[in-house]
């Protein structure tokens, strides 16, 4: 198996520097406590958890379901660290609105306010499609009766939504750089190369998308070498194949739609 290209040595280089340097910025902006009204502090986990959710679990859960474990392996790292990013983006929307109603300020007033909902929004949205998915209550092979969940299926929909969720993403953490906030911890120049970090990390990562793609497609990715047999009692097999023979992909009832 070959090793990581130095471009994409050089993303998460990018994307490791912006998260860590915005977890220093953001602890110096005060995190000792959870605080409020009007004890300040309270926005210090603001950039703190929406630079880590959005910063880097969102795109290392991108990474994930394209390393070569097993396929199952794969989408359940991918979803964990996906719920991870949804709750500690949660947590950074509450720390900011309570923050602006304990200053008496009104809310959602700059674009990167609106950014920041809708790639939540989007997050929330696909992470309720792969849960249906997963649970085969959704798609081309919704089996109410089966008590056994699906992780293996390939779905254009979701694709689409996840890649638009992080590009609006990386607007709204760009936009949160130069806002009045970041222009006066950060200055102009460091905002700058920050964003420039986090368009090179992203880029990176929504380049290895692929569309079109079908269960032949999620298998490669997976391993380099997989046979997925049919159905037993509900539960999708993945069997490694030997090495020396053709990888193949045989359909069973797992869902390809």
């Amino acid at each position: 198996m070959s090793g990581p290209s130095s471009w994409e040595t050089a993303a998460r280089a990018c994307t490791l520097f912006f998260t860590a340097y915005m977890l220093y910025i953001s602890v110096r902006s005060g995190m000792g406590s959870w605080k409020g009204a009007d004890g300040s502090t309270l926005f210090g986990w603001h950039p703190f958890c929406m630079s880590l959710g959005f910063g880097i679990i969102s795109v290392e859960a991108v990474r994930a379901i394209q390393r070569r474990r097993s396929a199952s392996t794969n989408v359940q790292m991918h979803s964990s660290l996906n719920d991870c990013a949804i709750v500690l983006c949660m947590i950074g929307l509450y720390a900011i609105y309570s923050r602006k109603e304990d200053l008496g300020k009104p809310h959602f007033t700059s674009w990167h306010a609106w950014a920041g909902m809708m790639t939540l929004a989007g997050f929330l949205l696909n992470a309720a499609h792969g849960t249906l998915r997963t649970m085969r209550l959704l798609g081309g092979n919704v089996n109410k009766s089966s008590q056994t969940l699906q992780w293996i299926w390939v779905s254009q929909f979701h694709r689409i939504a996840g890649v638009l969720s992080h590009i609006v993403g990386t607007f709204a953490l760009v936009l949160g750089l130069y806002s009045a906030w970041g222009i006066a911890t950060l200055g102009t120049p460091i905002a700058t190369v920050l964003s420039a970090m986090v368009a090179v990390g992203e880029i990176a990562i929504l380049a290895s998308v692929k569309f079109g793609g079908s269960m032949r497609d999620a298998g490669a990715m997976s391993h380099p070498s997989v046979t997925l047999k049919g159905d037993i009692e509900g539960r999708s097999l993945l069997q490694t194949a030997d090495e020396s023979g053709p990888q193949a992909l045989e359909l069973g009832s797992v869902d390809c739609t």
